[in-house]
């Protein structure tokens, strides 16, 4: 049994605090006993229906709590008030941190299942290996089975002509000797049928009759030679067969655990960025795609998670080889679907604005009794009304007595595939704005776009992923998509590729196209540097030369007086008369050049040999001394 307290306020009354009292007391009179409390309120207060809806709402989450909560609260504590805001914080806290040890301990084992991946893709790739190797065979020995068969056509057909009379018997034989000849030449898959390969010609169209001192040979159109090698290959095939599609369970099986392991990782990067809903919102384990679907009721932190989401996905895919793109998680189709579900939003909005316009106007004009009344109203608002209604592609009307069955056609319009813009247009041509909804709607758009476009940056940490499954079973693989290293560097061009970067030590990236060259100039001047490679805009000598200014003397760099402190100029020897004072190099070079000359040469003909020859003497000289100038100055 229960009390019902009924208390009435009048107009303009308020609720005193000695009136709170007395409820109060009223309740701890009554005690366990669950109470009822129905307070009529002044006019302009919540109404009872709306109270209604209110308490309807409160059990409803009620409800939703105590199955949330596992056991943890139940219907009796709703019933007898116990669950207190201190309760259901610490409860919170509970979850929170159950959630949190849950949501670790499965990213520890989904990181430990990692060490799987090169097994699986190991059965994966043998059990390929022999689906295709039985495959092969299959395939081979279903020819074999097709050769054997134009085989015994032709002999079929041989003996139907000796039957005839048309050809002899030594044809016949001839014929069959053909026969045999071509199985004998003929590239069995495995091996020739063991039944088949002692037939002999005379076999192939009959058999013998009578004793054994008295056998005679004749023919036999039941004979039926190749019958048995025949059925043997068909056989042949057949386990070929069951062995193939066997393998390819294998492979199948192997590669769902993959995807399994690849889905468990999808799940780590969701639970990672929708931990910030809290346990006590269901959203916060939800899947990406569930996300993407209510896009449009995020606020900006769920829309953060959303895009967080997808940078987790990006790089997940970006580092995942061990599985095909297209079973991988498309991160461009989420960012549509969630597009989609904010355009869709903001069509239901605004169609609901201008359902709402056209509903006054169409309850306005039946309110109207004077025809020249409802013309004049006709006459003021029909183009705005056929405007709105033709951006919507909705058939105009002539009188505005027709517009309730246009409001039913505008309800059965799918805000899904209406564009914004004609929804906008439509509730403009009515006096309404659409600019809010718009800017909400170009804001979440703007922050879409950005996520479709923006590029996960990882480094690829282990070579295990770096092959891409064809998820086909053909006698044609797709080569393994592998990461290359260049160590040892290089240039390339031609189209991207993925490649491993400073895997033995430090690497200059440097661009060498024309939009880049200033980026590339600034790289390539810090890689030398970083390599030990001196400037020399402003002069200098290069090894090995440069070990010749070390042994110069003190004064050679004293100042000329013109206060640059630029050094003297080195003598390297001195001719004629002067006093340079310098160091004397010495170079002997020796040349012994080799001409052809005939006896009865010419005196011009001596020398134009020797002309002739000049510039390969000059050249010897030259290097000659080059050698040695190097070899001076690098000892000096």
């Amino acid at each position: 049994a229960g009390i019902e307290l009924n208390i009435s306020y009048s107009d303009n009354s308020e609720i005193t605090q000695e009136d709170l009292d007395n409820i109060t007391g009223m309740m701890t009179n009554i005690g366990e006993i669950r109470a009822e409390l129905n307070i009529g309120l002044a006019e302009g207060s919540m109404g009872v229906q709306e109270l209604e809806d209110l308490n309807q709402q409160l059990n409803e989450a009620y409800g939703n709590l105590v199955e949330m909560s596992g056991g943890y609260f139940t219907q009796e504590d709703v019933e007898m008030g116990r669950i207190t805001p201190e309760r259901y914080d610490a409860w919170l806290e509970m979850k929170t941190m159950e959630a949190e040890a849950d949501r670790l301990n499965f990213k520890a084992q989904v990181e430990a299942d990692t060490k799987n991946v090169p097994e699986l893709m190991q059965k994966r790739e043998d059990a390929q290996a022999e689906a295709q190797r039985y495959a092969g065979i299959a395939n081979g020995t279903t020819s074999d089975y097709d050769f054997l068969n134009n085989l015994d056509a032709q002999r079929q057909l041989l003996l139907g002509r000796y039957r005839a009379g048309e050809i002899s018997e030594d044809d016949l034989f001839t014929g069959g000797q053909s026969i045999l000849q071509q199985a004998r030449d003929h590239q069995w898959t495995e091996m020739a049928p063991a039944n088949f390969m002692a037939i002999q010609p005379d076999m192939l169209f009959g058999d013998y009759t009578g004793p054994f001192w008295n056998r005679r040979w004749q023919a036999n159109p039941d004979v039926n030679p190749f019958g048995d090698a025949i059925n043997e290959l068909g056989s042949q095939t057949e386990r070929q067969g069951a062995n193939y599609r066997a393998a390819t369970t294998k492979a199948d099986e192997a590669n769902a655990a993959l995807n399994q392991q690849y889905q468990n990782k999808v799940k780590v990067v969701e639970q990672d960025a929708f931990a910030g809903f809290g346990v006590a919102d269901q959203r916060s384990t939800a899947t990406i795609q569930e996300l993407a679907a209510s896009y449009d009721t995020l606020d900006a932190a769920g829309q953060q998670m959303f895009a967080d989401a997808i940078a987790g996905l990006q790089q997940l895919n970006s580092t995942t080889g061990y599985i095909s793109e297209a079973e991988k998680v498309n991160t461009g189709e989420l960012v549509q679907q969630a597009t989609e579900s904010v355009t869709t939003a903001a069509n239901v909005e605004v169609l609901g604005d201008v359902q709402s316009k056209l509903t006054e106007l169409s309850t306005t004009y039946s309110t109207l009794n004077d025809e020249t009344a409802q013309a004049d109203f006709n006459a003021a608002n029909i183009e705005a009304v056929n405007a709105a209604l033709d951006a919507l592609g909705v058939d105009k009307i002539s009188s505005l007595s027709e517009l309730q069955s246009k409001l039913q056609e505008i309800s059965a319009i799918d805000p899904s595939g209406l564009s914004f813009d004609a929804a906008a247009a439509s509730l403009t041509a009515l006096g309404g704005n659409a600019s809010d909804a718009k800017a909400k709607l170009d804001q979440a758009l703007a922050s879409l776009r950005a996520l479709d476009g923006q590029t996960a940056h990882t480094t690829v940490m282990n070579d295990v992923i770096n092959n891409t499954y064809n998820n086909t079973y053909n006698n044609t693989r797709n080569s393994a998509t592998t990461t290359t290293g260049n160590a040892n560097g290089g240039i390339y061009d031609g189209g991207a590729f993925l490649s491993w970067v400073a895997e033995d030590g430090p690497e200059a990236i440097i661009p060498l196209g024309a939009k880049r060259r200033d980026r590339g100039i600034d790289l390539w001047l810090e890689a030398g540097k970083m390599l030990g490679v001196s400037e020399f805009a402003e002069g200098g000598i290069a090894a090995p030369y440069q070990a010749v200014i070390s042994t110069l003397p003190e004064d050679s760099w004293s100042d000329d007086g013109n206060g640059s402190g630029d050094p003297k100029p080195v003598l390297t020897g001195t001719s004629g008369g002067g006093t340079g004072g310098g160091n004397v190099i010495q170079i002997t070079v020796e040349v012994n050049p080799e001409y052809e000359i005939s006896g009865t040469s010419s005196p011009e003909e001596v020398m134009q040999v020797i002309r002739d020859r000049q510039g390969e003497v000059a050249e010897i000289v030259g290097d000659e001394i080059a050698e040695q100038l190097e070899d001076i100055f690098s000892n000096m």
